[in-house]
């Protein structure tokens, strides 16, 4: 498998009262095919690698390093070529669906906006292409007509995948894509997002908080602490043998679960 993004040596500065340093000389690389989690609690720097990639960071926001993708130093893109990229080549899937998505504003509107930006296509083109982006993700053609706060959490989610999809993109990002869902609506999440990887041979990059749902996605896995990247190797490695303290209470996480998973099925 060929490199597709590599982040070397990023470092990322918010600038408040005063300099705050929420990434630290990071880096790692996302190889054509591949899976790889990103782990950390709140504030350890997962959803600023995200942004950084993404080119969304605010321009009071101060970056270094390097993010290459296909020979191309992200980093050092003018904005209109920045436009060209994002969302076609590196999509990302907000979290927070009810603060992302537009409330006044039906579900297919939402998504027809994304296509009529990125792609030229005409009408007929752009509504049959929302049928099939409801369709990929399971949501009926008639969810289009809906508002967000109809939906339900899960359903909403489906809905940010559907949009981050729709240019389809190389690289897919998806930040905390079970938060606040259900443990159905979760499990329904993680489902499609390995039908869209083996399907489509997405490459995909998974930023959350909890070791299940990144067991369940990635085949490699990055462990972030306050900005510094601890730990890093194969998912299943680094979970059956963490090397770093903190890595190894994150582990407990999923003990826990699968132990309490077990008891209530006696």
């Amino acid at each position: 498998m060929e490199d597709l993004l590599i982040v070397r040596d990023l470092s990322v500065y918010y600038e408040n009262e005063k300099l705050y340093k929420a990434v630290d000389n990071v880096s790692f690389t996302l190889k054509t095919g591949e899976n790889i989690g990103v782990i950390g609690e709140s504030g350890s720097g997962k959803t600023s690698i995200a942004m950084a990639i993404m080119g969304l960071l605010r321009t009071n926001v101060k970056v270094q390093g390097e993010i290459i993708y296909k020979d191309k130093n992200i980093l050092k893109l003018k904005n209109e070529e920045k436009n060209n990229y994002r969302w076609n080549k590196i999509a990302l899937v907000f979290q927070n669906s009810l603060e992302v998505l537009n409330p006044v504003l039906n579900i297919k509107e939402q998504i027809l906006e994304v296509i009529y930006k990125h792609l030229h296509i005409d009408k007929k083109e752009a509504l049959d292409k929302v049928k099939d982006l409801l369709k990929m993700v399971g949501l009926s053609e008639d969810i289009g007509e809906e508002y967000p706060h109809n939906l339900s959490g899960g359903m909403r989610q489906k809905v940010l995948i559907a949009m981050a999809l729709a240019c389809d993109p190389e690289v897919l990002i998806v930040d905390e894509p079970t938060s606040a869902l259900d443990n159905i609506s979760k499990n329904e999440i993680i489902k499609l997002l390995k039908i869209l990887q083996n399907k489509n041979n997405m490459t995909m990059i998974v930023i959350s908080h909890d070791l299940y749902v990144i067991d369940k996605l990635t085949t490699k896995l990055e462990v972030m602490y306050k900005g510094n990247l601890l730990e890093e190797g194969y998912t299943k490695e680094i979970i059956n043998n963490p090397m770093h303290t903190y890595t190894r209470g994150i582990c407990m996480q999923i003990l826990l679960i699968l132990y309490i998973s077990t008891f209530a099925m006696l």
